[in-house]
């Protein structure tokens, strides 16, 4: 196909193409990556002369093996390492990389301690110049720009951008070294350990644990490498870490615990494997108080009833938080509230931001909640929290059904207290110009005593 198509080759005489084919034929034994390594040599003669033709030729090696060697051999010197190394990427990684990823492999100095070389990174053409004889390229990789906007990021950003950098750019290749790298100048950066569960690093966690890396290190956004894998839901990586001695209650991190990262994206089997080996399941901390309340929040209904079988408070409320019903209802998920109504919890629990479910499904302009919350007996004029009332709440979040429905529901109008005093000061504040219409047309006064 080559010999027809190419424009050099095609200049061949007629006797010396069907000498071409006969030698391939003959010779490559149904390699083809042999074959078109020899075409490639071909290719390159600087002349096309019958008797050049003939004497390559003769002079193809006479395996792939030695094809290869012939090819490696003729890399100068001083890039030799360069190529070693690249290739050594190109071989273990466990899907083609692009050249900006090869590139980036590139800058580890695997005998400086892991240390990255950002600014000896180079030049994209520079790696397919190196390797143009040895590797195939199979198109255009957009990756490729994007990754080293990343890594500028990553170096100069804060450090939950840095988390957010490793959550975004780490390649299952490139890790294995920037793992260790210990990054003295990044504040919270977690250990290799770490980031390997964080990204699912399988067989990385297994040498790390191997190599007597501490399971229960401290460090990184979520506090620890149980955390972080059970953040993510990787099943296998948990198992070895608890395996390996992992708290499965230890706190630190913006979930607090394993259990409440497990919960906010409703990884059930990971939340059941947690349970199972005892973790807390009302343990306070982090960014939802409690896993009930992450996984409330966050609308797992699965989650939810795994954690209520296990012994999760129901009305289980922090000094100053709010309470697993209260996160459902600002939510708008319908059948966890339902669900949370099922198994105890109380209607009209005050506390928290949001004062009571009924204030936080007003905020959340969840209809059907505030619907289901009224028909369960929710008092519609009670008083508690940032909003004081459900439908001062309701005409701050500037919702107009749900305005109307608690107005129909009974809701004062008048009532003062909360931030903006009142239900139309809110809208008003707010610039709901319909709410605020619909507040004045049912009565709500404009200036009050």
């Amino acid at each position: 196909m080559q010999l027809s198509i190419d424009h050099r080759l095609l200049r061949l005489d007629r006797e010396t193409k069907p000498l071409i084919e006969e030698t391939f034929v003959a010779k490559a034994d149904g390699m083809f990556r042999w074959a078109y390594c020899q075409l490639q040599e071909l290719k390159k003669l600087k002349l096309t002369k019958p008797r050049f033709i003939r004497d390559a030729l003769h002079n193809f090696p006479a395996t792939l093996h030695a094809t290869y060697d012939r090819i490696l051999d003729r890399i100068d010197v001083s890039y030799r390492e360069e190529a070693i190394v690249l290739l050594q990427w190109l071989a273990y990684a466990q899907s083609p990389p692009s050249l900006g990823e090869l590139l980036e492999a590139s800058v580890i100095d695997l005998t400086e301690e892991g240390r990255v070389e950002v600014a000896e990174s180079g030049k994209l053409e520079d790696t397919l110049e190196l390797l143009s004889e040895v590797v195939v390229v199979l198109g255009v990789d957009t990756r490729d720009d994007d990754m080293y906007k990343g890594r500028d990021e990553h170096n100069h950003e804060t450090s939950n951008q840095e988390e957010e950098g490793f959550k975004l750019e780490m390649r299952d290749y490139e890790i294995l070294t920037y793992l260790s790298v210990p990054f003295e100048d990044m504040k919270g950066t977690g250990s290799g350990l770490y980031y390997a569960s964080f990204v699912g690093l399988e067989a990385v966690v297994i040498d790390l644990l191997q190599d007597a890396a501490d399971a229960n290190a401290q460090g990184g956004l979520y506090g620890n490498a149980l955390q972080a894998a059970s953040l993510r839901g990787h099943e296998k990586v948990v198992h070895m870490l608890m395996t390996a001695g992992a708290a499965v209650s230890a706190q630190g991190g913006d979930c607090d615990n394993a259990l409440q990262a497990a919960s906010v994206l409703g990884h059930e089997k990971v939340v059941k494997m947690l349970i199972r080996a005892e973790a807390e399941v009302n343990m306070h901390g982090g960014w939802y108080v409690t896993a009930l309340d992450a996984a409330s929040q966050e609308g797992h209904g699965r989650v939810v009833q795994i954690l209520i079988d296990a012994g999760a408070e129901i009305n289980e409320q922090g000094e100053g938080y709010s309470n697993a019903l209260q996160e459902a209802s600002v939510g708008g998920h319908p059948k966890v509230v339902q669900m949370l109504m099922d198994a105890g919890a109380n209607i009209n629990e005050q506390g928290g931001k949001y004062g009571t479910a009924l204030q936080a499904a007003s905020l959340g302009s969840s209809k059907k909640v505030v619907q289901m919350l009224i028909g369960a007996g929710a008092e519609v004029n009670k008083q508690a929290g940032y909003w004081d009332t459900a439908l001062q709440a309701a005409s701050y979040g500037g919702s107009d059904k749900v305005v109307q429905l608690l107005i129909g529901a009974g809701a004062d109008l008048n009532l003062q207290g909360g931030e903006y005093g009142n239900a139309l000061q809110a809208a008003s504040a707010r610039g709901h110009q319909k709410v605020v219409q619909t507040l004045k047309d049912a009565g709500g006064e404009v200036t009050l005593p």
